[in-house]
């Protein structure tokens, strides 16, 4: 049997585009394709540390820059010239990259230049509309619009999600209809099944851009959390060789394995986190409840936070009350995990179909 090249590239964006990347990474695997992946900075360092084996490729970085006090639409806006002019450069990366390589499949999460002609390029995706601040909403349709300019020039739209009531992004990933448009499922690098002892009271899960995650680590270890409880505070700093002193009931971990990661949380009475997509969908997998603290300025995980909060009744709090009070430490009860041959399934469908292409 042919084994079809196939390259998954992820978008630097925090660490969530590489960590739903590597579900989709070893179902390709599974079906026996010679696959590589492609990024820059942390996200391409972590899939490095999970895929040791595979090619890498380093990707020209979109450079985007993040204000502590500037809402990320209107931050992107004004870098809008740079991160099109490094885009171009992506493309051009991409066409030559292709003529030593020859991918037959590539996959693209939310990296705007990576299809080249002749290949099978699929566009990945968790939302087809993009959250506005609500001072900006009236332009959220015209965002939309051009947002679907990106992705209707792939041959292939895979958002991941399910549909119905277990659906998690909501407006974002439903609000589209389109010929173009394949749901996957849930991506987690997790799997479920296993209950372990709660020797851990609070997991803190650092993610995002700098400085925003220097913001909420400062946060974190600036309160006065009681001193007989356990605490583990995971840095997300893959990159980064510098230790974090903190008192010794604390264990601190600038990156840890997913294998790793998955016992820290399931060993956690009480998780702490961002409210990044890919982090609800690793805590959906495992049917762990969490405090979600959206980050700043970020109209999404605004979104996802209150969203997520009414269907699977998480906790939510703004930075600033995080900041302020902390959070009482408790045990939170978990829920029914949702179960991932379901989402096997979805995603072993979808690429089934661009492997007969």
């Amino acid at each position: 049997m042919n084994r079809k090249k196939v390259l998954v590239a992820a978008l630097n964006w925090g660490l969530g585009h590489a960590t739903r990347c590597i579900p989709v990474i070893r179902a390709f695997e599974r079906r026996r394709c010679d696959v590589a992946f492609a990024s820059d900075g942390a996200s391409l360092l972590l899939l490095k540390k999970e895929f040791p084996h595979l090619k890498a490729f380093e990707l020209p970085p979109y450079g985007v820059v993040y204000w502590k006090k500037l809402p990320m639409t209107i931050g992107i806006a004004l870098q809008l010239p740079k991160v099109l002019r490094n885009i171009k450069k992506e493309r051009v990366f991409m066409r030559t990259l292709q003529e030593t390589e020859r991918f037959e499949v590539i996959v693209s999460d939310c990296r705007f230049g990576c299809f080249v002609p002749g290949a099978i390029n699929v566009y990945l995706t968790h939302q087809t509309v993009i959250r506005f601040p609500r001072f900006l909403r009236m332009f959220e349709g015209a965002g939309a619009a051009l947002h679907a300019m990106v992705w209707k020039k792939f041959d292939r739209v895979w958002v991941i999600d399910r549909t119905g009531e277990a659906a998690l992004s909501g407006e974002m990933g439903h609000s589209c209809k389109h010929s173009k448009i394949t749901y996957i499922g849930i991506l987690s690098r997790f799997t479920a099944g296993q209950t372990m002892e709660k020797t851990i009271d609070v997991c803190f899960l650092l993610s995002g851009p700098e400085p925003l995650r220097t913001m909420f680590e400062k946060d974190v270890t600036g309160h006065a959390w009681p001193g007989h409880k356990k605490y583990y505070l995971v840095r997300g700093l893959p990159q980064s060789e510098e230790s974090l002193a903190l008192p010794g009931h604390w264990t601190v971990a600038n990156h840890v394995p997913s294998d790793e990661l998955r016992r820290a949380l399931l060993s956690s009475k009480m998780i702490v986190c961002r409210s990044g997509y890919s982090t609800i969908m690793d805590l959906a997998r495992l049917g762990l409840r969490a405090t979600l603290v959206p980050t700043p300025g970020q109209p999404e995980q605004e979104y996802l936070a209150s969203h997520v909060s009414g269907i699977l009744h998480f906790s939510g709090l703004t930075q600033r009350e995080f900041a302020r009070n902390g959070v009482e430490v408790r045990e939170t009860p978990g829920y029914e995990p949702y179960h991932e041959k379901d989402d096997d399934d979805m995603l072993t469908a979808a690429i089934n179909g661009v492997l007969a292409l």
